[in-house]
C-alpha cells in the first residue's frame, strides 16, 4: 500500500475469508473431493468472528449461476 494511502486505514480490521483446505499436517488434500475437504475445512479452523471466517458456499445450478 502506498505510504500516503496508509492514513486512512488505521482504524481497519481485516477478516480473512477461508474456502478450501489443500494440506493438512504436511498432507496433500488434492486427491480428495471438494465437498470432503470442505468439511475437513470446517472440522478444523477456529472460526474468529470479524477476522477468520469461513466463505459462504454457492452451488451453481446452470451456468446462469457462475
Amino acid at each position: 500500500m502506498n505510504k500516503h494511502k496508509k492514513g486512512g486505514f488505521d482504524d481497519a480490521t481485516v477478516c480473512v475469508y477461508v474456502f478450501d483446505i489443500l494440506m493438512l499436517e504436511s498432507k496433500s488434500l488434492l486427491e480428495i473431493g471438494f465437498d470432503a475437504r470442505r468439511k475437513i475445512l470446517e472440522d478444523n479452523v477456529n472460526v474468529i468472528p470479524g477476522r477468520i471466517q469461513l466463505s459462504q458456499l454457492h452451488h451453481p445450478q446452470d451456468e446462469s449461476d457462475v
